[in-house]
């Protein structure tokens, strides 16, 4: 989403936050709600998981391309790492990949 439809998402969902307090301390606003969860779902377009071009598949491409980044520069397989390491270690590469193009285009640290 571009930033000005991420910042009309975010007030929408901030009123619909508002409202479902006000729901909670005893106020009728069901309709209020309603409307604005409409909105909301109209605002973010399904995706479609299944097929070839899938988000399934995308996902799971996007996991073997950080595992075999992550061999290049680990000595433990990505494969056999609990989730918290896998993260950790993609985390930490990125960090570093940071440090190295601020590095390269001539950006102090």
């Amino acid at each position: 989403m571009d930033s000005a439809k991420t910042k009309e998402y975010y007030t929408g969902l901030k009123r619909h936050t508002a409202l479902v307090l006000e729901r909670i301390s005893g106020a009728d606003v069901s309709g209020d709600i309603e409307r604005i969860e409409l909105q909301l779902l109209k605002m973010l377009p399904p995706q479609e998981y299944g097929g070839a071009e899938g988000e399934e598949v995308q996902m799971i491409k996007a996991y073997e391309r950080a595992c075999a980044i992550m061999r290049q520069h680990q000595s433990k397989d990505p494969k056999m790492m609990t989730v918290l390491e896998f993260y950790e270690t993609l985390e930490s590469m990125k960090d570093a990949g940071k440090k190295y193009n601020k590095q390269l285009n001539g950006e102090p640290n």
